[in-house]
């Protein structure tokens, strides 16, 4: 039988002072996993606007619980469509776990409202509640209501004593300093442009309307629809999509000289032969589009990769890659193989459609780019033997 934690919280972002608060329950309960479970929908506040999405939220989650010894994140309360309530997350997880003793973590002060919870004597039934003690002051009121729940719901009330670190997603997201998350979070923020203003995808494809030719813009708004759809498949922001989808043909039609003058803005070096390989720039010159109209690094990346692929792609680098070569417009022989083994195996599908390309080429007697032949060799090897 395993001793399991239950952690909730909207993570919006994690911090320093959850991890600590993990690290706590699993030294002082002798705990075998903890589950972090970030909330969909809560009840009792509305998420701010600048919230990331539950995909950006979940691998934020994921990010800490590398820090924490048998913690794994859950995506459970992301998938429940309405308000997430804490008695369907603990039902659910005890259907799981039938034997095994669950420990609900809460605050300090949540210990203090949780008799006004939906159903806290049901909760109090299916585990034992883990309250975190923040505040040396407080070890008198949080012993009060640990005594008030056994009396009145007969709830099993632990204490975890915890170091106190004054922090929170509130104080993060109003510019909180430096240091109150964890590097790999931090990183991942940057690179993903959460918590900052992102642009508007109406504003973009109005821009990129009047960049495109007819054709051009019809198989991008293609790409668009594609690309969310297959972005819902297979875990990835859809804004994200949509976004990296909306530019990544939009210099197509730029002259080269424009191309060049984006790349240089941007500091991004050409690194094709525009002799050779004159219809490549674009995915560069777009990267740099991606850049100048704010959009997130890793949308730019999608975006540059997005012709010949890239060792190590992103998942979104891999949709927006497959989503260009099987767009509603694309009418090619073997394109619906292509969008069938696209909602089954991303991979597989990128592979097929690198090797298809590879063919072709050689077929007409051109030569592929070597960063072509070094993405597809790289995607071969992420597939399992």
């Amino acid at each position: 039988m395993s001793r399991i934690g239950i952690f909730g919280g909207t993570f919006n972002p994690p911090h320093q002072g959850h991890v600590e608060a993990a690290r706590a329950c699993v030294r002082q309960l002798g705990l075998d996993r903890l589950l972090l479970v970030p909330a969909g929908l809560p009840p009792h506040k509305a998420l701010p606007e600048s919230t990331p999405s539950a995909v950006h939220r979940r691998r934020m989650a994921e990010l800490c619980a590398r820090e924490i010894p048998g913690a794994q994140a859950l995506d459970i309360e992301l998938r429940r469509e309405g308000k997430s309530y804490t008695v369907d997350t603990v039902r659910e997880l005890r259907q799981h776990f039938p034997e095994d003793t669950l420990w609900l973590v809460v605050g300090d002060d949540m210990l203090e409202s949780f008799g006004r919870w939906r159903e806290p004597a049901e909760i109090a039934r299916l585990c034992r509640l883990a309250a975190v003690q923040r505040a040396p002051e407080k070890a008198a009121d949080i012993q009060r209501a640990a005594e008030r729940l056994r009396d009145e719901i007969g709830a099993q009330v632990d204490i975890i004593q915890n170091a106190v670190l004054p922090l929170s997603s509130t104080q993060y997201r109003a510019g909180g300093p430096p240091g109150m998350l964890l590097p790999a979070v931090t990183d991942y923020i940057e690179d993903n442009g959460l918590y900052r203003p992102r642009p508007a995808l109406d504003d973009i494809r109005a821009r990129v309307a009047g960049a495109l030719s007819p054709h051009r813009l019809r198989h991008t708004l293609g790409v668009e629809q594609e690309a969310a759809c297959l972005a819902a498949i297979w875990d990835e922001d859809e804004y994200d999509a949509r976004l990296a989808a909306l530019l990544h043909d939009s210099t197509r039609e730029l002259s080269v000289q424009k191309q060049l003058n984006l790349l240089e803005k941007y500091d991004i070096i050409n690194e094709y032969d525009l002799d050779e390989y004159p219809q490549l720039l674009h995915a560069l010159s777009g990267a740099a589009a991606a850049r100048e109209c704010g959009a997130s690094r890793a949308v730019a990346r999608a975006v540059a990769s997005h012709t010949l692929g890239a060792v190590n792609m992103s998942c979104l680098g891999k949709i927006i890659f497959i989503a260009d070569a099987t767009e509603p417009g694309r009418s090619y022989a073997g394109v619906q193989e292509l969008r069938r083994l696209a909602r089954e195996n991303l991979d597989a599908a990128v592979i097929a459609s690198m090797e298809q390309t590879d063919a072709y080429l050689r077929a007409q007697g051109k030569t592929p780019h070597p960063a072509a032949a070094a993405a597809l060799l790289a995607m071969k090897r992420e597939i399992p033997t």
